[in-house]
């Protein structure tokens, strides 16, 4: 029986670091499996029993077990999902200026496309249909990147061309909650409930984006909220921007953004870019729960709430 197969063609948005064992600029197949792998545990909720003592570990471990039937694991199967690079074109590099970064640095540019081929190895009890991790991918280029600083806004890239009969490609130009929060919707449902639901930000008065409905009882960086901007930006002013609000979490010791004395963690305020004019982009923000704050600590809840609306008003 033939095994689904087909090809993917996509396109760098903003510049790129992503780097092989040679340190030389190429894409790197872990790391798109990584970010699939990544958004796809923030974006679902599991099911617990919640007469149980430890809660996060029963939800770590659901979560770890529906993984391993999507992406594979050490334990039980390898990953159902093959993918290649397709390479016609050399990597087109660029110097530029890199978030947090003095100086310029050597990157993919922006525009440069390339190709991926997805193969199903296990095509008789796959959890996942072929099209389903496509449209995960999709949701990826959205929400994040690959690479260094690909919470910073690096790394973005879009799906440009599928290879497959009747597949509706994701339109950036249109894109808007809406019809975001329906193609999570597809892919993210919990017993037929929704998880997410367009409501009002809980960081930004009066701003809708898309809000998570269900919420998991456990210490877990799973996405709250996800907003899509209107206004259009040059890639360097993407850049400038970026640069500016990460300064202000650099300038102060703050446990609660992402800093602290001893050691650092990753910001839980993820900063990525869809296509939109020529040569410009719009903004997504997407804000995961931060797991190294007390909520019932007003003061420090109260600075993190600040430090957030410190970046939404850089972009909105």
């Amino acid at each position: 029986m033939n095994k689904p197969k087909t090809q993917i063609q996509l396109e760098v948005v903003t510049s790129m670091l992503s780097k092989g064992s040679n340190n030389e600029l190429e894409i790197r197949i872990p790391e798109i499996k990584s970010a699939m792998r990544f958004w796809w545990r923030g974006l679902n909720y599991f099911n617990i029993d919640k007469k149980t003592s430890k809660i996060h570990e029963e939800y770590i471990k659901n979560m770890k077990e529906e993984e391993g039937k999507v992406f594979g694991d050490l334990e039980n199967q390898s990953s159902p999902l093959y993918i290649k690079f397709f390479q016609k074109n050399s990597i087109q590099e660029s110097r530029r200026k890199v978030v947090g970064i003095k100086g310029y640095r050597c990157t993919i540019k922006p525009t440069y496309d390339f190709k991926l081929n997805f193969y199903l190895k296990y095509s008789n009890y796959i959890t996942y249909s072929l099209q389903k991790y496509i449209e995960l991918l999709e949701i990826v280029s959205v929400l994040g990147g690959i690479g260094q600083r690909s919470r910073k806004g690096h790394g973005c890239f879009a799906v440009r061309e599928v290879n497959m009969q009747d597949y509706n490609i994701i339109n950036y130009n249109e894109l808007n909650i809406q019809l975001l929060c329906e193609k999570i919707h597809k892919l993210f449902m919990h017993d037929t409930k929704p998880i997410y639901e367009i409501k009002k930000s809980e960081y930004i008065d009066g701003l809708k984006v898309i809000k998570r409905k269900l919420t998991p009882i456990c210490n877990y960086p799973y996405v709250e909220e996800i907003y899509i901007g209107e206004k259009e930006l040059s890639i360097k002013e993407l850049v400038s921007k970026n640069d500016k609000w990460t300064s202000k979490l650099n300038s102060n010791d703050y446990r609660c953004v992402g800093i602290h004395k001893s050691s650092r963690y990753s910001c839980p305020v993820y900063v990525s870019a869809i296509p939109a004019g020529k040569g410009t982009i719009r903004t997504v923000i997407t804000i995961l729960k931060n797991t190294e704050i007390d909520i019932k600590d007003k003061n420090t809840s109260s600075q993190y709430m600040k430090y957030v609306r410190d970046i939404f008003s850089e972009f909105i």
